[in-house]
């Protein structure tokens, strides 16, 4: 997987091995990663543009410290119970085991952090070409990764160089594959500037609604969205609210707000992964935004009508997160779409609601 790594075994089907009981049974001093492979034609990958991804789940120790996604073209931090339900989906998942220095551990899920500076397919290019790219990036500190993904398990090599001599002595394992150049002092000075010019709004005091879950083997995952507290509406559980005897909603329509809770639930965790504590603030003023267009909606009691617009609620998000970290998450927003749409195809179609899900997609794509 990543040259350093020690193989314990690769590909065993998941359907064999529940890879939360390979995390959890690592001794104190081991650190790596377990790596979730779902083919291109399995169920969750199945469909239009579809493609091979695989589920991280970096471990120091049986503790999960990490859970990311990777396939050919992006890669991103995501809530583990995504990688769970995933995992759960796909009879056809594979299960693989590495280990690896703490080092070269922490190169490795850097570069899910990081945006490139420098991506390029090498095989066409001369070696001079390449370095020729490498030194006109005019990186003094940075991260050099080679990658191949054309077999079942992606191959990387990744050298850090503190100085643009290091870098320039960089040699790719093979003469073929892709070549990124994380500028480590360049992502830094974006987040700075950011901060800078882009501060997150004012806005109203914000309290956490958390819940539990258990995933397989015993693994707890804490995953909270931020709800909006004012003076007008005060977030409550659907069930305790006073006076009031809602009528049950029918079973597909139960689905999809179940279907959308957890559509925006994971896009909560995912908006933490990027922006950290700013995410409160810029979803409790998207959805200030939000509410004058819609007032019926409330995302702590979603219902048949108002659940389709919790993908309006997202975009609106999008429009208020700073420049340079909105196409990040529009990459996660759009992986979520997708996942909402393959997963809940059935009751999407049921209910009607299908082609405003693709016209999401297509709006999040820029088409």
């Amino acid at each position: 997987m990543i040259y350093g790594a020690a193989e314990v075994f690769r590909r065993i089907p998941g359907k064999s091995l529940d890879p939360w009981l390979v995390l959890g049974s690592q001794p104190g001093d081991a650190t790596g990663f377990v790596l979730i492979s779902h083919a291109p034609d399995s169920p969750i990958g199945r469909g239009p543009n579809s493609s091979q991804f695989h589920d991280i789940l970096f471990f120091d120790g049986p503790k999960l410290i990490d859970c990311t996604r990777l396939n050919r073209d992006l890669r991103f931090a995501i809530p583990p119970d995504n990688a769970a339900v995933a995992y759960r989906n796909d009879p056809d998942a594979e299960i693989s085991l590495f280990l690896a220095p703490g080092d070269s551990l922490s190169r490795f899920r850097s570069t899910f952090y990081l945006e490139p500076c420098l991506k390029v397919q090498i095989n066409p290019l001369s070696h001079e070409q390449v370095l020729s790219l490498l030194e006109s990036s005019c990186c003094q500190h940075g991260i050099i990764e080679w990658n191949e993904f054309s077999f079942r398990i992606p191959s990387l090599q990744l050298t850090e160089g503190n100085s643009r001599d290091e870098l320039k002595n960089f040699r790719p394992a093979l003469w073929q594959g892709r070549l990124f150049l994380y500028d480590i002092e360049r992502n830094r000075e974006l987040d700075r500037y950011a901060l800078v010019h882009h501060p997150p709004p004012p806005c109203p005091a914000l309290s956490e609604e958390s819940s539990t879950e258990f995933l397989p083997g015993a693994v707890e995952v804490r995953h909270a969205l931020p709800a909006v507290c004012d003076d007008s509406a005060q977030v409550q559980d659907r069930a305790s609210l006073p006076g009031s005897t809602p009528t049950a909603p029918r079973g597909d329509e139960s689905k999809l707000i179940s279907l959308f809770d957890d559509f925006l639930r994971s896009f909560g965790d995912s908006m933490a992964s990027v922006l950290g504590e700013k995410s409160c603030k810029i979803l409790a003023r998207a959805e200030m935004d939000f509410r004058p267009l819609h007032p019926e909606f409330d995302r702590a009691r979603l219902n048949g009508s108002t659940a389709i617009l919790t993908l309006d609620l997202v975009e609106a998000t999008l429009r208020r997160a700073s420049a340079f970290k909105r196409s990040r998450l529009r990459r996660l927003a759009l992986l979520l779409v997708s996942d909402l749409y393959h997963q809940g195809y059935e009751v999407l179609e049921t209910e009607g609601k299908l082609e405003i899900v693709e016209r999401a997609y297509f709006r999040l794509r820029g088409e």
